[in-house]
């Protein structure tokens, strides 16, 4: 049951931070604010799990938050700007 809670908190993690790109991209930065506090949620929740392995780098860019990549263990997902 935790492996399954860990890959949903992580599959949740990824289509946030897509989230935060395409409401940047909105420049709705309301919703982008609210799903940038969402993924690094789920990032906290997923490092009390022991997923310690987890890198969101971000960078503002007119008001809004974007997030290039996410590195989860030896997986890395690029987002396109």
């Amino acid at each position: 049951m935790t492996n399954m809670m860990i890959d949903y908190l992580k599959a949740k993690l990824i289509i946030d931070a897509g989230n935060v790109n395409h409401y940047a991209d909105e420049n709705d930065t309301n919703r982008n604010h609210v799903n940038y506090g969402a993924v690094i949620s789920y990032a906290d929740v997923l490092r009390r799990f022991g997923v310690n392995d987890i890198d969101i780098p971000d960078y503002e860019d007119e008001g809004c938050l974007r997030i290039p990549k996410i590195v989860i263990g030896t997986r890395t997902i690029q987002f396109e700007h």
